[in-house]
This record gives structure tokens, sequence and C-alpha cells, in this order.
């Protein structure tokens, strides 16, 4: 029961620090915590209304035109056969043509797999487009 007793101490205190320093969003979260009535109704309301306000969300990149015939192109200065040679640019590739499957978070997140294992994904889906060309 001590500890919550200080626990509101310290919010109230924090209240008014923001009270003082016209921190609006602040004053309004710390009014809401502790559910009492706000001393300056329009430092408040500013705090509600910065509170509410729409946070941008954060920019993704545009996903390259699904390319078959870039894709293939591109290829073709790739070692496909070894699973291990430049890795790196297979890994480019395949995100740059294929955004929404092995982009960060997406189906197959490359940063999940090993060098041997992006070569093997690589061979398979240039083999693939290969023989629907």
């Amino acid at each position: 029961m001590v500890n919550l007793e200080y626990s509101l101490e310290r919010l109230d205190e924090q209240r008014r620090g923001a009270l003082e320093t016209r921190a609006a969003f602040a004053y309004y979260s710390l009014c809401e915590k502790l559910g009492i009535q706000p001393e300056d109704q329009l430092l408040y309301e500013q705090g509600y209304l910065e509170s509410n306000r729409k946070r941008p969300e954060p920019i993704k990149p545009e996903p390259a035109k699904f390319n078959i015939k870039g894709f293939l192109n591109e290829s073709k200065c790739i070692n496909i056969r070894d699973y291990f040679f430049d890795v790196s640019g297979k890994k480019k590739l395949l995100v740059k043509y294929f955004p929404r499957r092995f982009s960060a978070g997406c189906k197959q997140d490359l940063n999940k797999y090993k060098g041997g294992q992006i070569g093997k994904i690589f061979e398979s889906i240039v083999n693939y487009y290969s023989k629907s060309k």
C-alpha cells in the first residue's frame, strides 16, 4: 500500500511539473492516469488534441514492378549453380523483384536464411521462371 501511495505522489509531482513547464501531452496523460480534474483546462485540452493526432505511418518503399524479364536478365550475371557465390547480390535481386515475398517481415524474410539457403532459393526461382518463359 505504501508503494502505491508513493507512486501516486510521484505521478502527481510529474503532473505539477508538466503544468509548470506547459507540457500539454504529459499534463493530459498524467491527469488521465490519476483520474483528477485538470487545473488548466486549456492545457489539458491541448494535450488531448496532441494525443489523438494521427501519427504518420512509416513510409514503405514502393514495390518494384513484377518484371520477370528484368529479373532473368539481371540474374544472368550471377552464378546460380554455386549457392555461396555472391549471396548479397542474389538477396538484393530477390528483394528488388519480389518485395512482397522476400522483404523483411514478409512471407520469406531472407534475413532468417544463411548464404547457401539464399543461393538455393535464388536458383529455384531462376529455374522456375526460365522454364515458364
